[in-house]
């Protein structure tokens, strides 16, 4: 017989009603749900429900692709899981609201658009330098008041939602598990970038890590940052990122070839050039500024090359809108005609942009990880990357690409110039690239993940299992 099956409330139904009673009981359900947890799953009652925490989950952000393939594979693992994050935009809507997306239930919250919100909007950015926390905070708390607990929350970002449950922790004791994306922990004041900037931050941080019962780091890097932050050692696991199932064709040169075609007829560009690519939000993070430095000393040496710069554009405080200050950048530098801005292409698309290319280049000041590295090298494309990219250390033995500091245009310079001019070591690199790549797929990361969601609620369940018994 399951616990559903059962005439009775299922124990983490029972421990949410416990905990709306009153707030003087809130430790006795603790407790309970901690016990009746462990007991039910010793007995095999239920299956693990998982609550992926995330700041937004919209169609047309190819995140979601990321994340929905991942939640995919949990489920068919045997996990129950369901997804709570905001509603894009501003609406009136006052209370939850619930859809579904290719069977994954989602609750979504209101973050903006109605007085009461806008006022603690402001006050969070002012005082929290996030906007939308107090919001958060305050939805995430009336989530677990009015609806069913979980066996374990993943919470996607250390900042905020990290932050936000380890501030809500003791109303809400259900232990989370911390996903590291980067930027939230990263302090790049010369880039203005990085929430860890400011001190508030960096304490909430602190505390986020101490009363979480794993993070995950996704790259060797972030993992080192996670433990500066104070993280016991112990409760830190490095676990890489998933990229999208379609980065890994049955027939890549076939469709290499394809999208080569298919790209420089969209953009009439010159049969015989070798093809760059570079990705990401238009932000000076990101060092686009450095490459085209970079490619103008390759100019000098070797013709015949088309870059696309690929990304959305955003508006920095010293440059303004970072897409124009780039476009007059290269036609400084004499690079007007090579250099192809293509915007933020969807998701599906961009894979083709990559498979087109010859090269993929990561100038980045500072990366948590790096998508676009990761699934050109699933795709067979080489990189040139600064040592300050976080999925670089995934590929230095065997090597999948050439490594250089960051903010360095001369360095980048050299590296562009001999893949472009080695077809050989370029083609090599490339077929290391895609045998590396193959530990990011979905599947393998769900079942990573999943074998460290075991490991947390054992322990968990283990620790309050005792507890509560000697306190019967």
């Amino acid at each position: 017989m399951t616990l559903r099956d059962s005439t009775r409330r299922a124990p983490w139904k029972r421990c949410s009603s416990q905990c709306r009673n009153s707030r003087g009981r809130t430790r006795r359900a603790t407790r309970w749900w901690s016990t009746a947890y462990g007991e039910s799953r010793i007995l095999g009652w239920s299956r693990m429900k998982v609550l992926f925490f995330t700041t937004a989950y919209e169609p047309q952000m190819e995140v979601q692709v990321v994340h929905q393939e991942f939640l995919q594979r949990l489920r068919e693992r045997g996990c129950e899981v369901s997804i709570l994050t905001s509603l894009s935009g501003r609406t009136r809507a006052a209370g939850f609201v619930w859809e579904e997306a290719a069977g994954i239930p989602i609750c979504r919250y209101p973050l903006r658009g109605r007085p009461l919100e806008e006022w603690l909007n402001f006050l969070s950015e002012r005082l929290l330098h996030y906007d939308g926390f107090l919001t958060i905070l305050r939805r995430y708390l009336a989530y677990f008041r009015r609806h069913p607990w979980p066996d374990l929350i993943h919470v996607e970002s250390a900042y905020p939602l990290g932050a936000v449950a380890a501030i809500a922790q003791r109303a809400v004791p259900v232990p989370y598990v911390i996903n590291v994306r980067g930027a939230d922990l990263f302090n790049e004041p010369g880039a203005r970038f990085g929430y860890a900037r400011y001190p508030v931050v960096r304490a909430l941080l602190r505390r986020a890590f101490r009363f979480a019962a794993a993070s995950r780091a996704t790259t060797p890097q972030t993992e080192g940052i996670i433990r500066s932050y104070g993280a016991p050692p112990e409760r830190v696991r490095m676990i890489p990122r998933n990229i999208r199932d379609e980065c890994f064709p049955e027939d890549p040169e076939r469709l290499r070839a394809e999208c080569r075609a298919e790209v420089v007829g969209a953009h009439n560009l010159p049969e015989g050039n070798r093809i760059l690519i570079a990705a990401g939000r238009l932000l000076p993070v990101k060092g686009f500024d450095t490459l085209l430095q970079a490619l103008a000393q390759v100019q000098q040496h070797l013709p015949g090359w088309t870059l696309l710069l690929c990304g959305a554009t955003r508006r920095d405080p010293a440059a303004g809108d970072y897409r124009t200050y780039l476009e007059r950048l290269a036609g400084n530098l004499g690079l007007g005609s090579q250099v192809v801005f293509t915007g933020e292409l969807p998701a599906t698309r961009f894979t083709r942009y990559l498979a087109a290319s010859d090269l993929v280049v990561v100038p980045s000041v500072r990366e948590g990880s790096n998508k676009v590295l990761m699934e050109g090298a699933a795709l067979g494309v080489p990189f040139v990357a600064t040592s300050t990219t976080g999925a670089v250390d995934f590929f230095r033995e065997p090597p999948g690409g050439l490594i250089v500091p960051p903010m360095d245009p001369a360095a980048l310079a050299e590296a562009i110039l001999l893949l472009l001019k080695e077809d050989a070591l370029r083609l090599r690199l490339g077929q290391e690239a895609a045998r590396v790549a193959g530990r990011f797929r979905s599947a393998q990361v769900a079942e990573e993940m999943l074998r460290l969601y075991h490991e947390v609620l054992g322990s968990h369940t283990g620790k309050r299992l005792l507890s509560g018994r000697a306190d019967r």
